[in-house]
């Protein structure tokens, strides 16, 4: 099966097609047995230099499926179908995908920078040389990976065939095209691709009008809150910060801050290190916020991210208590001149403690917060003694472990 889509992807390439979108259900299975690749609702044409004819910046895929360059926005190339192709066999020889987790963002966010389980902690019947060819093919450096879809198959063949049997003759054998054209003539072959291009362009149009964050009143994929145009997205480096400043700790030496591809890490090096961690982002009053993090493992910090600040004459903030520790977070009204007040009754954050990934979101519509976390709605409440704009930034602090900022977006209201 792997050969025969192997052969098709290959042929598509070199027609200047990618298909962007392999995954089991893209495979169908004739009534003669043999594999056909199809659905090419986002497949899209190569100009011949393999550039974009038309750019349109977009994530489109299947999350379980899809290279980490596609789940960066990247540009696709040949070796992100091959990447995809390798899940695909990842499954087959395993049991299940790679990478699993409870929101597609967190899937992809896995997919960018997590490393691949090995196959044969999975499955120690595979050889080490299968094993090799998985790795290979989902090495997330595409240029690390097989020249062809076609060479990553015959790397799983040649360690997986029989010993080769005595020769007998036989009847010459009448070669086959790739299974995606099979018993195509050249007019139908040519209007396949045509429809090819017109899919694409009819899939980026339904995108565009109701999938990207760009639009408007686009709900979430994983289910969480509508929202409207980004506004602001933390760069995952060190020009983030507020003033192009990384904040110092407090106690000075008590965190370090690092920049591993994908997150942003402060790491707790002494008890009751803490910082203050704000963004050079805009203040909004009015928004909807997405923040996913994860801990390391018996990590014991807690944090708190601003959602509403004080306004003029206003002396109380509201902000979201994440207790890495006990697995919760609360929305607190904070004032000034007086003790925190939890404006939710305490919600669980199931995972935090096993390095699992948390999407939360937040809704802040005139007093009003609404949250989210991993796509559900979990609370709401309102506040009429803060109502002031809020800039992107939390505060942590705690005895040890690290937090790993992945992601931080703000987008206006639908």
């Amino acid at each position: 099966m792997l050969g025969s889509i192997a052969s098709a992807l290959d042929y598509a390439h070199r027609q200047g097609v990618l298909h962007r979108d392999v995954k089991p259900s893209s495979i169908l299975i004739n009534k003669e047995g043999a594999a056909i690749l199809g659905d090419f609702g986002l497949a899209r044409m190569m100009a011949p230099t393999g550039e974009r004819l038309t750019r349109v910046d977009m994530v489109v895929g299947t999350p379980e499926y899809m290279s980490p360059e596609q789940c960066a926005g990247k540009d696709a190339t040949p070796a992100a179908d091959q990447y995809s192709l390798g899940v695909v066999g990842f499954e087959a020889l395993t049991g299940h995908v790679p990478y699993e987790a409870q929101t597609p963002a967190a899937v992809m966010l896995e997919q960018i920078q997590s490393p691949l389980p090995m196959p044969r902690s999975v499955n120690p019947n595979l050889s080490e040389g299968v094993e090799h060819a998985l790795m290979r093919a989902l090495a997330k450096d595409p240029a690390q990976r097989f020249p062809t879809c076609g060479d990553f198959v015959k790397a799983i063949e040649t360690e997986t065939a029989p010993a080769p049997a005595i020769a007998v003759a036989t009847a010459p054998q009448k070669v086959q095209r790739p299974a995606m054209f099979r018993a195509l003539r050249p007019w139908q072959a040519a209007a396949a691709l045509a429809l090819v291009a017109v899919l694409a362009i009819v899939s980026v149009a339904v995108y565009l009008s109701g999938a990207h964050p760009g639009g408007t009143s686009n709900a979430r994929s994983n289910g969480g809150p509508a929202h409207g145009s980004l506004v602001y997205d933390v760069k995952l480096n060190s020009t983030s910060w507020t003033g192009g400043t990384e904040p110092s700790p407090d106690p000075a030496q008590s965190m370090s801050i690092a920049y591993p591809s994908g997150s942003i890490d402060l790491h707790i090096l002494k008890s009751g290190g803490g910082i203050s961690a704000g963004f050079d982002g805009p203040s909004l009053k009015n928004y909807v916020a997405d923040f996913v993090i994860k801990a390391d493992t018996g990590s014991d910090f807690d944090v708190n991210w601003q959602l509403i600040a004080a306004g003029d004459n206003e002396k109380a903030e509201v902000y979201l208590h994440i207790d890495v520790t006990g697995e919760t977070m609360t929305l607190i009204l904070s004032p000034y001149d007086g003790s925190d007040q939890a404006m939710t009754a305490t919600i669980p954050v199931s995972g935090l403690q096993r390095g699992t990934t948390a999407d939360i979101a937040a809704v802040v519509n005139s007093g009003t917060v609404a949250l989210y976390l991993n796509g559900n709605k979990v609370g709401q409440a309102s506040e009429t003694r803060a109502t002031g704009p809020a800039s992107p930034g939390f505060y942590m602090n705690g005895t040890s472990g690290t937090l790993h900022v992945l992601s931080l977006r703000y987008y206006a209201l639908p």
